[in-house]
């Protein structure tokens, strides 16, 4: 057994975490330790050639500018331009004074301070020779004052002029040097910056390459085992057992669990027999318990409304026989009649539902010889007579339409369609059923003008117990779709629905005029 292993996770952990902190702060403090050298030479270029150009230039402005005054002198007029002129040197000759003083504040090198010395050496011998031309001026002595401007004065300027111009020299000079010192010192710092970074980083990588191996891989090890075990694999190799740290715990406890997974799988082997019998017999009891909920649910809708219609108008005829007129009795006969119908009709649903959901289509679906147009003509002349007040348009050949299928079960699909379409419509009731037919097979359309279906609906109405959303009060089973979908299954065809709501639903029933058995619920 290795040292490593006896070492715990957690000093491991604090071990790199250290020495990441300690790279990070060596790297930082050689980094800030560089750039400060490269700061003491960016702050000479700011606080001293920047500054030192900046009075070098306001000095060449304003003596020149005093220059220029002087031969102004010798060019006025009047005595008043001689005093504006005399007034505007003394205001230059202020501001040569402080730009010089404010140069001279500054710390140079010897070379500049005996420029900037020498300067004002020859500055001040010039300006001995302008008081002397301002003198013979006002003493009215052009000619002499020309003379000394064009001479003396004109050489003492050149001089110190000059004197100037190499002051200036100096200072782009040594600003150069300097900017030239701050470029190594960066580009050195950069350098040494990289290195140590480089060092750093790859003293982390080797932390992170220590915690790979000795942590995270043993780690992943048993992660893949503790996968192994869940999808039942109980031959798993446990490593790490032997190790004395954190990992190697967890590896037994892994190890403990593989053991305890064993027996417990050999448990529920005993157990699975069992398991399926009693969920396959919960599962019919739920089947059973949500028949018995849906048809409590439905009876409540579907038999208490026609039966209260077959009350009232039975208690009327009672309590009026007397004065009912006939006319009075055939309505109110017509309106019991409409109740038992309805009963009837829900009653019919409920029992066909249950035959082809649970006897099967074989057991069902008997098909025979027979001619669709009566069938459809007897459904029309049903539910006329169910609804005195619908129109239901007939647009087909009254002449025999022979086809093979179930005669009750047809019955029941379009009886489905074309009472959905009175049920649903407004108060115009308005109903088509059209018929197409070919050689091979006959399409039937049923349509109306009610309050349709919403389009995020059409992919449900066929579902079993599914009602519409607009529906409101209108009672139904929410299985009459169900079974129009499942006859027209039986009968090996096809329907399709196309709706908007509140503008009415079309559909469209297409069957084989040779149809057997052709699916099942």
């Amino acid at each position: 057994m290795t040292d490593q292993a006896h070492v715990s996770v957690r000093t491991r952990f604090y071990s790199v975490f250290l020495v990441v902190i300690a790279a990070v702060i060596v790297v930082g403090s050689f980094g800030i330790w560089r750039l400060s050298d490269y700061r003491t030479y960016s702050d000479d270029l700011r606080d001293v050639f920047f500054r030192s150009t900046e009075y070098l230039g306001d000095l060449n402005n304003y003596t020149s500018d005093f220059r220029s005054d002087e031969g102004a002198l010798l060019l006025a007029d009047r005595q008043g331009d001689t005093r504006a002129i005399g007034r505007e040197m003394i205001m230059l000759d202020a501001q040569i004074d402080r730009a010089y003083r404010n140069y001279g504040a500054i710390v140079h090198d010897p070379r500049e301070t005996a420029a900037v010395a020498l300067f004002w050496r020859h500055w001040a011998a010039y300006r001995a020779g302008v008081n002397r031309v301002l003198t013979a001026v006002n003493a009215g002595h052009l000619a002499e004052a020309k003379a000394f401007y064009l001479g003396p004065s004109h050489r003492a300027y050149d001089t110190a002029s000059d004197t100037l111009g190499q002051l200036t020299d100096l200072n782009v000079e040594s600003a150069a040097i300097t900017a030239r010192r701050a470029d190594t010192v960066f580009y050195q710092t950069r350098a040494l910056n990289l290195a140590a970074m480089i060092f750093a980083g790859l003293m982390v990588i080797a932390a992170l390459v220590m915690i790979r191996r000795s942590i995270a891989e043993p780690l992943i090890d048993l992660a893949q085992v503790m996968r192994g075990l869940a999808d039942k694999d109980m031959d798993v190799e446990i490593n790490g057992r032997d190790r004395r740290d954190e990992i190697g715990a967890m590896a037994r406890a892994v190890d403990v669990f593989r053991l305890n997974a064993i027996d417990l799988a050999l448990s529920q082997r005993a157990l699975a027999d069992h398991a399926s019998m009693l969920t396959d017999e919960l599962a019919k009891e739920q089947r059973l318990t949500q028949m018995q909920r849906n048809f409590l649910s439905m009876a409540s809708h579907e038999f208490r409304t026609p039966l209260a219609k077959i009350d009232g108008q039975a208690q009327r005829l009672l309590s009026k026989a007397s004065e009912q007129s006939p006319d009075d009795v055939r309505e109110r006969a017509r309106a019991i009649r409409l109740g038992v119908r309805q009963i009837t009709s829900t009653i019919d649903h409920l029992i066909d539902h249950a035959r082809l959901a649970d006897a099967g289509p074989h057991n069902v679906y008997d098909p025979a010889p027979l001619d669709l147009v009566a069938v459809l003509r007897a459904v029309c002349a049903l539910h006329r007579e169910l609804v005195p007040t619908a129109f239901v348009h007939e647009q087909f050949d009254h002449a025999p339409l022979r086809m093979t299928g179930d005669r009750k079960l047809l019955h029941h699909l379009f009886s489905n369609l074309v009472g959905n379409a009175i049920k649903y419509s407004r108060e115009r009731v308005l109903v088509s059923v059209e018929v197409h037919h070919s050689d091979d097979d006959v399409t039937v359309v049923v349509s109306d003008h009610g309050i349709g279906i919403p389009a995020a609906e059409l992919d449900q109405v066929f579902d079993r117990y599914f009602r519409g959303g607009n529906v409101g009060g209108t009672v139904g089973t929410g299985i009459g779709l169900f079974l129009v979908k499942a006859v027209v299954d039986l009968h090996g065809g096809r329907i399709t629905l196309s709706s908007r709501e509140g503008e009415g639903a079309r559909f469209t029933v297409w069957l084989p005029r040779d149809a057997g058995i052709a699916g099942a619920i």
